[in-house]
């Protein structure tokens, strides 16, 4: 076991051999009076300078002066330069209350303030470099010295006397050993200007219990506060570079210790046999803790770290240290942390552990979303290529012409088709007719293209994917004829809708929710047995229906225009070539028959496209029956609307059922809610939000205040209450498995 004492250094400064001698023989002060004092001198007047013969003098006495706050200047009215207070020079002067000393002065002799029980307070300047003894003896009540020496001798009694209570360190350098076992000291201030703490310089203070370390000390020295008794907290600067052995050791109340983020060294037996130290906060800069530093710490159990895991695991924490190895760690954060971990931060102030996770939620954070309204009257609405005739009692989204016509942008873009000049137009528009079923609260019915135009339910207008997909064979008939084939037109159809799905989510990332996911697509065109596809070739399913699918033969035009483009380029200028050359006479009407077909395929691209089309696609089957994550970090926020299917309503996100990746998105409320009250007349009073765990979501009113941030899990809670909610947010980047309202009745008559 170690010793738990610092040895004292083997050399001390030594008192001057000589000292100054009082004269022999009384100095007898003038017969006359001094001169009167200049109006604007600063230093008291009528104080009896000795001069030594070489241009130096003392203070030998107070002479005729009457200050009670008596300044000593830095010249004698003689002009000698002031270098010593003589011994007794001021002792038993009990009306002076304060004397200021002058940095000329380089020694202050025996009992020069004995007995001036004015004064409480007295400033030592760095220049004094010799102290006689006793100089403070029967000063009473003089309780602060401000010490600015490096002046140290054996005893320092001089400061070893029960009314001196407090010393303030200036200069440069704290002398060691300056107040070695003072055992009447109870506050010690090191100022700014203060570069180090020499050894052993408070040891055994053991009434010591306030200490403040100024910004300007780099090094503590061995064994500077060792056996400090009463010393309760420490707080070591960010200057600090190294904590010597045995600083603070044996420190028997020390509780707390703050460590700066500049100290990289912390020396051995720093800190050791300090019983009841149970707070440390240690900087992120420390890379050494040496042998024995917090041995003996039995009380140690947690530990604050300025940085992260990482950094700590990188300190090297030497051996017998077992408190501080066996001790939990915390690591510092400012702002709430993302995950769930041991944190902590300053709440005002004061150290305080992180018991929520997830990121900060701003308490105001006002957010605009698109309204919408309910038709009371039939009406029309143009967007750039199509006239929707829209019945009465219709929910519309006040955005839905913007949104329209990103789409129809969208479509074309993918596709290389165009709309302009569709013959399915009336007055240059695409006629469509939005249906509204009236036995039934379900808003998805009918949507086909036909000749006449293109026709959709309601509830499309809330979900584009029906309005995509038909308006794809709207861009069809615009070059082309009703194709017999269901998996050519259906296959343009469905793929120009992916396509589009793709497109949006890259460049209009917030309207994906309406328009749909190619999670959706996959779903919808999914294929349950290959085996049963490739038993006949594509000639065979130009005429025979695919029953091994999700949508029939949709899913094998879907994946045969995927085949195209990614082989050719193109899924489209099959249509285009083959009208060029075969012009239909009685459009949109006439129908092209199989070998006509076969024929549009294998002109443009290969005579084998559709065997080459087999061995492709028994390659990449995989691709279709696999789930993708959707990136919407590059949303910044939009609506949420209800689902009315047959039997049952629903609002959830769908892009979120392979996970959806946000960051910061904002989710609004009101429409959704204005939908199911005021169109539906449903009762929202109980309703709330299921998400999935580990999902931080912010709850906000309709002028932008927080009314509440929680952070889901399995272990609380998935639920997110939404009475009283205009919309959420989800906070900081994330993933989103599940979103899905609940606390309303979801039956659809």
């Amino acid at each position: 076991e170690p010793e738990t004492t610092v040895a004292e250094p083997e050399t001390t400064v030594t008192e001057p051999e000589t000292t100054v001698t009082e004269p022999e023989t009384t100095v007898t002060e003038p017969e006359t009076s001094p001169e009167e004092p200049e109006v604007d001198s600063p230093y008291s007047q009528g104080l009896w300078f000795v001069s030594n013969g070489n241009g130096t003098c003392c203070v030998a006495g107070i002479g005729t002066c009457t200050d009670t706050a008596v300044i000593i200047p830095p010249i004698s009215p003689e002009g000698d330069r002031v270098t010593m207070i003589a011994n007794n020079a001021f002792s038993e002067q009990t009306q002076i209350i304060s004397i200021t000393i002058p940095d000329t002065v380089t020694e202050i002799g025996r009992r020069a303030f004995y007995g001036c029980t004015g004064m409480t307070e007295i400033t030592i300047p760095a220049s004094v470099i010799s102290i006689g003894m006793q100089i403070f003896q029967n000063a009473s009540n003089l309780h602060t010295v401000y010490y600015n020496s490096s002046y140290v001798n054996d005893n320092n009694t001089f400061l070893k006397l029960n009314h001196i209570t407090k010393v303030v360190f200036g200069g440069t350098v704290v002398p060691a050993r300056i107040l070695y076992n003072c055992t009447n000291i109870q506050s010690v201030e090191i100022l700014g200007s203060v570069t180090y703490i020499k050894g052993s310089a408070f040891y055994g203070c053991t009434s010591l219990e306030n200490v403040t370390i100024g910004n300007g000390v780099k090094n503590i020295g061995a064994g500077a506060f060792s056996g400090c008794t009463s010393l309760i907290s420490v707080i070591i600067p960010d200057n600090v570079t190294d904590i010597g052995t045995s600083a603070f050791s044996d420190c028997s109340a020390l509780e707390k210790v703050i460590i700066g983020d500049g100290v990289t060294t912390i020396g051995n037996y720093a800190f050791q046999h300090c019983p009841v130290l149970a707070t440390v906060i240690i900087g992120k800069s420390v890379t050494v803790i040496d042998v024995f530093a917090f041995y003996r710490c039995y009380d140690l159990v947690y530990v604050y770290y300025t940085g992260n895991a990482d950094e700590w695991a990188a300190i090297q924490i030497a051996s017998n240290n077992t408190p501080l190895l066996s001790s939990t760690v915390y690591y510092y954060s400012e702002t709430r942390p993302t995950t769930e971990g041991n944190y902590w931060h300053y709440a005002d102030g004061i150290l305080t552990i992180w018991t929520e996770f997830g990121p900060t939620a701003p308490v105001y954070d006002p957010q605009t979303f698109a309204g919408g309204s309910i038709t009371t009257e039939p009406i029309v609405i143009q967007t750039n290529y199509l006239e929707l005739y829209i019945p009465a009692n219709v929910y519309i989204p006040d955005d839905l012409v913007e949104n329209i016509n990103i789409v129809t942008a969208a479509m074309e873009a993918v596709s290389g088709l165009k709309f302009e000049g569709n013959p399915l137009y009336a007055d240059g528009l695409l006629q469509v007719e939005v249906v509204k079923l009236t036995d039934t609260e379900c808003e998805l019915g009918p949507a086909y293209a036909s000749a006449s135009g293109v026709t959709i339910s309601s509830g499309d207008l809330t979900d584009l994917f029906a309005l995509i997909h038909e308006c794809s064979h709207a861009l069809q008939y615009r070059n082309s004829n009703w194709f017999y084939c269901t998996w050519a037109m259906e296959g343009i159809s469905t793929y120009t809708t992916l396509k589009t799905q793709m497109y949006i989510q890259e460049h209009y990332p917030h309207l994906v929710e309406m328009v749909g996911t190619v999670n959706n697509s996959y779903l919808n065109y999914g294929i349950w047995d290959y085996s049963k596809l490739y038993e006949h070739d594509m000639v065979y399913w130009m005429t025979n229906t695919f029953e091994y699918s999700g949508n029939v033969n949709y899913s094998i035009g879907f994946r045969l225009m995927c085949y195209l483009e990614e082989t050719y380029g193109d899924y489209t200028s099959w249509i285009t070539r083959y009208e060029a050359s075969n012009p239909c006479a009685n459009y949109p009407y006439d129908q092209l028959d199989v070998s006509e077909q076969i024929l549009a395929f294998t002109t443009t691209y290969a005579d084998s496209v559709f065997e080459d089309f087999y061995a492709w696609l028994q390659k990449n089957e995989e691709r279709f029956n696999t789930g993708y994550e959707i990136d919407l970090r590059e949303a910044s926020k939009f609506n949420v609307y209800p689902v009315f299917a047959n039997g049952n309503s629903y609002v959830y996100l769908s892009s979120s059922s392979y996970g959806m990746l946000y960051n910061d998105l904002y989710i609004g409320l009101d429409q959704m809610k204005y939908y199911l009250s005021e169109y539906k007349g449903r009762d929202i009073s109980g309703i709330y939000l299921v998400l999935s765990p580990d999902v931080t979501v912010a709850v906000y009113d309709a002028n932008g205040n927080l009314l509440r941030c929680i952070t889901t899990s399995y272990e609380t809670s998935t639920e997110v209450d939404l009475t009283d909610a205009s919309y959420i947010k989800l906070m900081g980047e994330g993933k989103l498995t599940f979103f899905q309202l609940e606390g309303y009745d979801h039956s659809v008559a």
